[in-house]
């Protein structure tokens, strides 16, 4: 706006700031917003991150506590979730380790319970003899004590010589040494325990293909227990009336692959009840055909028991 004065004219500007009394809390309003939005942002992803940790921690705990089996999900794929898997690999690895540990102390506790279990009846009987041999009673009878005393440490010999197969049911990590085999191998120690059979009062009747039969792959020394497992069987619970039926024979599978068969079958003695089993050389057995790829099935019934062999043959 113009003014006069006295030496002449002039224009003054008046300024004036009224919209400051709006700026400045608008200003210290939007400063502070912004600050809370940061913070709570950083807030927000620092408590969520820590959730993940205390979680972490729960599941560290719940480890310790003894608790494998509970999984440790991971929450997200940062760094967290690379330790939650990390962390669940080893719950894993380490129940894995707790069980193997735990199924190979059960292991020896079986084999010693077993063995121990067979032991103790011989020894008992022998120990009761060997009262009567000192108490000097019924002197007539001392030289059949005598035999009864020697046949029981025979039986004690032979359950000890047998301690390969109790460990071979209760042992996991055993691999057989394979080997391209004819099956003239399964004849002969066929043919050999029929003959044996045939020395101590059995009756036997072998039924053998004329045809030429596969070669098959096995384990030379498996196959040998195998064969005593299951004659000695006979030899114990067979009844010499009935004869000793055996077939051997070759099949093949759905997939056209050679199967060779032997099957065993004889009649049961009428009063077993003074001879105690506890299967394990047909455990044994069974265990050892399964390291080979075969198969062992047997049925029990009432007045027979029958077993069969399969041996997976090998292809011309």
């Amino acid at each position: 706006m113009p003014v006069k004065f006295k030496n002449g004219y002039a224009t003054v500007i008046v300024y004036f700031y009224h919209q400051t009394y709006f700026i400045t809390p608008y200003f210290f309003a939007c400063l502070i917003c912004c600050l809370t939005l940061f913070l709570g942002s950083i807030l927000f992803f620092v408590r969520r991150k820590m959730k993940e940790v205390d979680r972490l921690e729960q599941h560290i705990l719940t480890m310790a506590s003894g608790d494998l089996t509970t999984p440790v999900i991971p929450g997200s794929k940062d760094e967290l979730g690379i330790l939650a898997r990390e962390l669940d690999n080893l719950r894993i690895t380490l129940h894995e380790t707790i069980t193997n540990e735990q199924e190979s102390h059960q292991a020896n506790q079986d084999l010693i319970t077993a063995m121990s279990h067979d032991l103790r009846t011989p020894l008992t009987v022998l120990k009761g003899y060997l009262e009567i041999l000192r108490l000097g009673k019924n002197a007539d009878m001392q030289t059949e004590y005598l035999n009864r005393c020697i046949q029981k440490t025979e039986d004690i010999q032979e359950m000890s010589d047998r301690m390969f197969e109790y460990a071979l049911v209760y042992e996991k990590d055993i691999q057989p040494e394979f080997r391209r085999l004819p099956a003239t191998l399964l004849l002969e120690h066929l043919m050999e325990n029929a003959d044996f059979l045939h020395l101590t009062g059995f009756q036997t009747s072998p039924q053998i293909p004329d045809e030429p039969l596969s070669d098959f792959e096995g384990d030379p020394a498996l196959i040998k227990r195998i064969f005593n497992n299951l004659f000695s069987n006979i030899l114990k619970y067979g009844d010499k009336k009935a004869p000793v039926v055996i077939t051997f024979c070759q099949n093949t599978d759905s997939h056209n692959v050679p199967q060779l068969i032997i099957t065993l079958k004889n009649a049961v003695k009428s009063d077993l009840a003074g001879i105690e089993s506890n299967r394990i050389g047909l455990k044994s057995a069974e265990k050892m055909m399964r390291l080979m790829h075969g198969g062992l099935h047997y049925t029990q019934m009432a007045e027979s028991f029958t077993s069969t062999l399969t041996f997976k043959g090998l292809a011309d």
